[in-house]
């Protein structure tokens, strides 16, 4: 929801929007990311962790496309660290501020800096995957999918380092697509955990312990 206001903000100076209307957006907003923020604050050790499993899973040597795996794991781990090390400074409430204004800015340069990394190595990875059938079927496309929500989003953090020279509108056009692949991707994680589990009490429910006896177990 917050990306997406992001993205009509972004749509909003684009078509210029009168001021009260884009004030009123950007204070949503602003609270919104900061709570998206506050889940994230330990983001930076399953990142990590992520990258260290597929860094020793093999013994026989890790392929190229693993090893961009990694690195995206890595510099995810980056972004969501420096996030958690600003966090303070962007509560913006006196007295917990700890970089300073000068400092704050430089750290979050950099932290979307490292998610620029992350998403070009994650990108890169997903193609080569897709393209050396390394998948196939149905995760081939996710694959695919996921490939092309990472480059979708590459604008937003080159554009705050300065090395994707695009507009507002552009970077929100972008947000907005990443947005929806994105959110069919969790749509159907969802989908699956949930067949999954219908699946197990099926198989271990007995005739006496089907879907009402869950529910009374739980109400218990």
């Amino acid at each position: 929801m917050a990306r997406t206001l992001d993205q009509l903000i972004k749509f909003g100076t684009s078509a210029s929007l009168d001021v009260s209307t884009l004030t009123t957006l950007s204070g949503l907003t602003s609270r919104l990311n900061l709570g998206r923020r506050f889940f994230r604050v330990f983001r930076f050790l399953d990142a990590f962790n992520s990258a260290y499993v597929l860094s020793t899973s093999s013994t026989g040597g890790l392929s190229l496309d693993s090893w961009l795996t990694v690195s995206a794991h890595s510099f995810n781990g980056m972004y969501f660290l420096l996030e958690t090390l600003t966090f303070p400074d962007v509560l913006g409430v006196p007295g917990i501020s700890i970089w300073g204004a000068e400092w704050g800015k430089m750290l979050r340069v950099e932290s979307q800096r490292f998610w620029l990394f992350a998403l070009v190595c994650g990108a890169a990875a997903g193609t080569l995957k897709v393209k050396g059938g390394g998948v196939e079927g149905r995760k081939r496309y996710r694959t695919l999918r996921k490939t092309v929500a990472n480059v979708l989003d590459v604008p937003l953090p080159g554009a705050v380092v300065g090395w994707v020279p695009v507009s507002e509108g552009a970077v929100g056009v972008c947000m907005l697509l990443s947005t929806w692949l994105t959110a069919a991707e969790v749509w159907e994680a969802c989908g699956e955990q949930v067949d999954e589990e219908r699946l197990r009490m099926k198989k271990g429910g007995g005739k006496g312990q089907g879907t009402e006896g869950q529910v009374e177990e739980n109400k218990a």
